[in-house]
């Protein structure tokens, strides 16, 4: 190996904090300013920008954590180095990360507002597709509706969290830092409508619904996600199972191409 690959090696193991700024002190050459100083530049700009793209994704995390967010990055960093040549992925890991961190023996939902957090990422980045509207709906012929197969855009994503993840993200946007929370399983559900991004919670019900549908269940299943209890009336089940669509359709979570019971495009293009 040539000289100058061991050196840039070296350089770069010191700049990502794997090693000491003292690894390369007999590598560098002597200049007038000692070579530990230069190489300090370096290894805090990485560490500065990389800590910003954490914070930039990650904006309540880091209003919850507070002065501690700057060491949690360094540990996050040197455990999950960025290994591609853009930034977008590299929080990625910081959920997982968490589940094993000392904060999260403290803060145990840090994970969970973390996973919403990326999510919302996610959500952004996610590919367009068109969405169906309520005109749509009103275009599918009655005899149709019982077969048919809806599919949520790519933008939809759902969340099964320990902790109520949607009031930690709503208390830490309305300031507050000292908010104490209780554990309970919670389905949250982030998509993007145009390009704002939104989350909510699901009740029970809705959530298995959502499941339903992104397992391709026909629309007459999803109606029995509501009908799934003691003495429940079908015709009330529908109902919810209509209302709750409606309002799919309305965030805009429906991709436009549903398919009737043969798997053909249905005339919501027509």
């Amino acid at each position: 190996m040539s000289r100058l690959r061991k050196l840039q090696e070296a350089f770069a193991a010191v700049a990502t904090g794997r090693v000491s700024a003292e690894a390369l002190d007999e590598a560098l050459w002597p200049t007038a300013c000692p070579s530990r100083a230069h190489v300090e530049v370096y290894v805090e700009a990485y560490f500065s920008r990389l800590r910003d793209v954490l914070s930039d994704d990650y904006p309540k995390l880091t209003r919850a954590i507070g002065e501690r967010f700057a060491a949690m990055c360094r540990n996050y960093i040197r455990a999950y180095p960025s290994d591609r040549p853009s930034l977008r992925h590299f929080g990625r890991h910081v959920p997982a990360f968490l589940m094993e961190h000392l904060l999260s023996k403290e803060r145990p939902w840090l994970a969970d507002l973390a996973r919403l957090e990326w999510a919302r990422v996610e959500a952004f980045d996610a590919a367009d597709r068109s969405t169906m509207k309520l005109e749509d709906l009103r275009r599918i012929s009655a005899d149709s509706w019982a077969e048919l197969r809806l599919e949520f855009v790519p933008s939809v994503h759902v969340l099964e969290l320990a902790w109520p993840a949607d009031e930690m993200w709503q208390a830490l946007d309305d300031g507050e830092t000292s908010h104490s929370f209780a554990p309970g399983l919670t389905t949250a559900v982030v998509w993007r409508n145009g390009f704002t991004v939104r989350h909510r919670r699901c009740d029970v019900d809705e959530a298995r619904a959502i499941a339903l549908v992104s397992r391709g269940a026909a629309f007459a299943q999803v109606c029995e996600a509501w009908a799934d209890h003691p003495g429940a009336d079908v015709a009330v089940a529908a109902q919810h199972a209509t209302a709750a669509l409606c309002q799919w359709v309305v965030d805009g979570w429906v991709a436009r191409d549903a398919k009737d019971p043969h798997g053909r495009a249905s005339d919501l293009a027509g």
